[in-house]
């Protein structure tokens, strides 16, 4: 009988075919927003590594700086090659407006632990070659302090999801965005799960 059971087990986890978020549309991975306006957030980078030959997204990331890229700290703390994509819209297909920059060094915030996340500091900066590129600024929304390393934002129509780390909290303050946190983690229960915030560094 226990045989029996044990095999039917097998026999289901092998069969079940798990929905990665890679897989869906998308239109379908946005969480309590739009698809955005092609080349709209020139800021906004795609952080990617090298693995085979190819370069795979990972994580984004703000540039807050001619030649400097904000990001979490636990997208970059393992040893890789890593490369910034700025003017992307569609990670999966290539548009040709996109520049693709080497990322000569990375420095993560001292205090960050990898094993503790919630102890904050998930933040790291890149260095990349000279970028030109004209910025203009978003609106995402207000937040509430955690603790003093961290900021919450979204629990009720907005979230952060994965692939998002690294992005920016961008808000709006006297007429100007500006950044004000690293996307960092969401709830254990998931993504866009009510009354439980994306977590900014």
């Amino acid at each position: 009988m226990l045989r029996i059971l044990l095999l039917s087990v097998l026999a289901a986890l092998a069969l079940a075919e798990p929905r990665y978020l890679e897989d869906q549309a998308p239109e379908e991975r946005v969480v309590g927003g739009a698809v955005a306006k092609p080349n709209s957030w020139p800021w906004q980078i795609s952080l990617q590594y090298l693995s085979g030959g190819s370069y795979y997204h990972t994580c984004g990331g703000t540039l807050i700086r001619t030649r400097w890229v904000m990001t979490a700290a636990h997208c970059v703390d393992t040893s890789r090659t890593w490369r910034v994509v700025l003017g992307d819209h569609d990670i999966y297909n290539h548009e040709g407006r996109e520049q693709y920059m080497s990322v000569s060094a990375v420095y993560i915030h001292p205090n960050w632990n990898s094993n503790s996340v919630a102890s904050g500091y998930d933040i790291a900066l890149l260095i990349c070659p000279p970028i030109t590129l004209k910025l203009r600024y978003v609106y995402y929304w207000w937040g509430s302090t955690v603790k003093n390393t961290m900021v919450c934002a979204g629990g009720g129509s907005e979230s952060g999801c994965q692939g998002d780390s690294g992005g920016p909290l961008n808000c709006q303050v006297s007429g100007k965005y500006v950044v004000h946190g690293v996307t960092s983690f969401v709830s254990s229960s998931g993504c866009n799960a009510y009354k439980k915030p994306t977590v900014f560094t």
